[in-house]
């Protein structure tokens, strides 16, 4: 199965002749070293060597990549020799090729001792791990935009770190649509190599729930000289989704970043994409995968192993962070308002306004002009309306706790209390006579005005820019968030309004501290949970592997024990048959105990017979009816949902058997493509379902930890005397399954 081959948007380099790699090993090989070479030996810094899969054909991908690892460590304290090795591993496909250009770099880094090794892609990880013994011996590798499937797949050994990659293709096609409102159609055009076939699956996977909302059409293997003629005439409210071109209709093999710029100087709708190597080429931008950052994760964690940290204990890392960037050349051109754009994003290309070339002139001008016409005219004005304003506010402004303002229809500040200068670190008599927008952000001043003249025209008691967030902008241009209040005041001197303001700087970063601790204590929980099903598993198996056996055992002998008597006393025979009864007895329950504790018929047949033989141990032994009914699930569940969702059935029927009192119980598991859905229900006495989520009870608490564990859902129907309804809802992650009936299997016991 492809992987991500294509992220570094190469194709099959044609430019090596097939003698070339044995022939440099070979001249490589016989110089000799003299005595100064090994002196400089000694002496030469870390060295690490960077295997890309696909030759060096400047490639967009390759070339960020490289330009992150190289910037990481010109930023080290040690010095480190830094070795590119482009593979071309499309065209040396074959073990035999591959054998030789194993052969080629044993030579060539003969005698050199390499500290670390970094390995692109998947195709050049894998090469690195099954070469790199020989290749170089001893080196810890770094993987480098492998995505977590393929990392699982490999099973890398403890020397192996890295952060896999993730591509957040829904994420892109939502931002366009939410940049285009009104889009009827989005096509998506992808080649026809063994890797767009592999990612146009994906895509469409992925793009199906778009498929009620928008026509989703798919370009997938055309001719390139078919696509841009076509792409000129696409209707409109249409968006392009560009995935990748490897290989066209044709047969004719491309590099996608040349193909990209093709279709986009042509297109008349707007281009989406998810990798950064795109923007710049044609796509307006979306939320991309970064080769660059990749390159800088892989040369950090190679910089922590080369300052001695254990590659076994640095681990797998969390994926990559992927980033919301545009490209402001495609914004402009489609005639997208940058505001419009989510705020964590990058604009890159801008072109430089007159403001941002001479910002500093000018604002050493308007300065200039601002203090002439202050010293000229300001004294005067200013004087009258301080007077006024102190006079009628002064007092109740200055005492009030936050900051305060009172301004004009015409939006120019007649009265600022200390609270407020000092917010915004200005003197509180610099400010009279400015408008408002002079404590606002450069990008915000010019729609305030509109917004203060649509205010002024209705105003009201309320609170400003609701649903959004709002920013000051100090003296020195540094900005903060802030709270702003407004109320209307009519005077005989005119309309104004007063303004309160709150600096919610240490709010917001008190917000964050508590999500931080809120995720704390989500991974706290979940090793809890992990380790208390580890404590079960070993508690399980003791009791059937030791405890269990030696009852066994003992049962045995007694029976042989028995047997050997020749002619035992009545009563001797009667404490026998006793004894070997409880014995019996003992280990059956010993043997219940460990499969409540951990059943294996979770991991050896799978969560539906699990659930079923649970149903019918709990009847056998507490005399309740249960009814289990189950369909076969479409897609496997993980093993953490598994577990989950048994749990979950364990705990409620317990509950039915000691609080209910029902004689009767239903257990009903079904799925979907996308999740699994558990209910368990009785007719019992029941109970009130907010009163026992008050307390708190220890069984609810571990439903619901386990399900938020795994992204799930929990809902409790319940109500005294009308009996109780649990229903449990987990998002289904794992391999889709074999078995495509439909029918419902019912199970009574």
């Amino acid at each position: 199965m492809p992987r991500f081959e294509g992220g570094f948007l190469v194709g099959p380099a044609l430019r090596y002749a097939g003698w070339l790699l044995p022939a440099l090993a070979s001249l490589i090989a016989c110089q000799p070293l003299s005595a100064d070479d090994s002196e400089s030996r000694a002496a030469a810094p870390r060295l690490v060597v960077v295997l890309y899969p696909g030759a060096n054909d400047g490639s967009p991908g390759a070339i960020l990549a490289d330009e992150g690892i190289r910037q990481t460590f010109g930023q080290s304290a040690d010095k480190v020799d830094v070795q590119s090795e482009f593979l071309d591993l499309s065209r040396f496909a074959s073990p035999a090729q591959q054998q030789e250009l194993a052969e080629f770099l044993e030579r060539k880094y003969a005698g050199r001792k390499v500290d670390v090794v970094i390995a692109g892609l998947s195709s050049a990880t894998k090469f690195a791990l099954a070469h790199r013994a020989r290749i170089f011996p001893g080196a810890p590798l770094v993987f480098m935009a492998v995505d977590r499937e393929e990392v699982d797949t490999l099973a890398p050994p403890p020397d192996v770190v890295g952060h896999p990659l993730q591509f957040e293709l829904q994420a892109s096609l939502d931002l366009a649509l939410q940049l285009h409102p009104g889009t009827e159609r989005v096509v998506v055009v992808v080649g026809r190599s063994e890797f767009d076939r592999y990612w146009e699956a994906e895509a469409r996977e992925t793009f199906q729930t778009h498929g009620k909302q928008v026509e989703i059409v798919f370009w997938s293997g055309q001719p390139l000289a078919q696509m841009l003629e076509a792409v000129q005439q696409l209707p409109p409210r249409t968006v392009v989704y560009y995935l990748h071109v490897f290989e066209d209709g044709d047969g004719q093999v491309h590099m996608p970043a040349q193909v990209l710029e093709q279709l986009a100087a042509r297109s008349s709708a707007p281009i989406y994409s998810h990798v950064d190597s795109y923007l710049g080429r044609g796509i307006v931008g979306g939320r991309v995968f970064s080769f660059l950052a990749a390159g800088q994760q892989a040369a950090h964690l190679a910089n922590r192993i080369l300052a001695g940290e254990d590659p076994a204990q640095i681990g797998i890392q969390l994926p990559s962070r992927n980033f919301t960037m545009f490209d402001w050349r495609e914004v402009q051109r489609w005639g997208l308002s940058t505001s419009k754009l989510p705020a964590e994003s990058e604009l890159r290309y801008r072109d430089l306004t007159l403001w941002d070339q001479y910002k500093w002139h000018l604002a050493g001008l308007v300065g200039l002009c601002g203090l002439q016409a202050i010293l000229i005219s300001g004294l005067l004005v200013q004087r009258s309306r301080r007077a006024r304003a102190e006079t009628r506010f002064r007092q109740a402004i200055d005492a009030a706790p936050t900051g305060m303002l009172m301004v004009s229809d015409s939006g120019k500040m007649v009265l600022v209390n200390a609270q407020l200068a000092q917010m915004f670190d200005y003197p509180a008599g610099e400010l009279i006579g400015r408008t408002v927008e002079t404590l606002l952000p450069e990008r915000y001043r010019k729609g305030h005005i509109d917004l203060r003249h649509t205010y002024h025209q209705r105003p009201e008691n309320r609170a400003m820019g609701m649903r959004h967030e709002l920013f000051g902008r100090r003296k020195d241009g540094s900005e903060f968030p802030i709270e702003v209040g407004l109320s209307p005041i009519h005077t005989e001197a005119g309309h104004f309004v007063l303004a309160s303001v709150i600096d919610i700087s240490e709010r917001q970063a008190a917000e964050v501290r508590l999500r931080e601790n809120r995720e704390q204590l989500r991974r706290l929980a979940a090793q809890m949970l992990g380790a208390q099903e580890a404590e079960r598993r070993r508690i399980a198996r003791e009791l059937h592997d030791d405890l269990g056996q030696d009852l066994a055992l003992l049962a045995v002998e007694l029976d042989l024990y028995q047997q050997r008597v020749a002619t035992p006393s009545p009563e001797a025979s009667g404490r026998l048959e006793t004894m070997s009864s409880r014995v019996k007895q003992l280990s059956s329950a010993v043997h219940d105990l460990s499969h409540q504790l951990h059943p294996m018929k979770l991991e050896q047949l799978g969560l539906e017979a699990a659930i079923r033989g649970f149903c019918h141990d709990l009847s056998r032994s507490h005399h309740l009816e249960v009814e289990f009914q189950s369909c076969p699930l479409p897609v496997k569940p993980s093993a953490e949902a598994a577990i989950c969702v048994y749990r979950i059935v364990q705990e409620a029927l317990r509950n039915v058997v000691k609080h209910s009192g029902a004689a009767r119980a239903q257990v009903r598991l079904t799925a979907d493509e996308t999740a699994l859905s558990l209910v368990v229900s009785d007719e019992g006495r029941g109970f009130n379902a907010a009163e026992v989520a008050s307390r708190g009870g220890l069984g609810l608490v571990s439903m619901q930890e386990r399900l938020r564990l795994v992204e799930g859902e929990l809902t409790i129907a319940s109500q005294p005397g009308s009996g109780t309804r649990i229903e449990a809802c987990v998002p289904l992650r794992g391999e889709r399954s074999a078995v495509d009936e439909s029918t419902l299997r019912t199970t009574k016991r």
